[in-house]
């Protein structure tokens, strides 16, 4: 039988989206605390208890940390590609 594994260190690109901010609350529902990151806007509120760090992902990313998981949700829309 196989147990089940559990990721330990989460990195999600895209913290602020949809996709993001679900998979977020999933895990926190799983008692994980993943890191998410963002690029334009600070992460909601909601998701305040989580750590964030603020990435471009056009750029070389250089994180000192190692990951069990990345989930990678970024991305651009017309909507957010100009700070107002």
């Amino acid at each position: 039988m196989l147990k089940r594994y559990k990721l330990k260190n989460i990195l999600i690109t895209g913290g602020n989206g949809f996709s993001g901010k679900n998979l977020a609350s999933f895990f926190l529902k799983k008692k994980q605390q993943p890191l998410l990151s963002f690029n334009i806007n600070p992460i909601d509120p909601s998701l305040k208890s989580l750590e964030s760090v603020r990435l471009n992902l056009n750029k070389k990313i250089d994180i000192n940390k190692s990951f069990d998981a990345i989930i990678h949700t970024s991305g651009i829309s017309p909507n957010n590609d100009k700070k107002k």
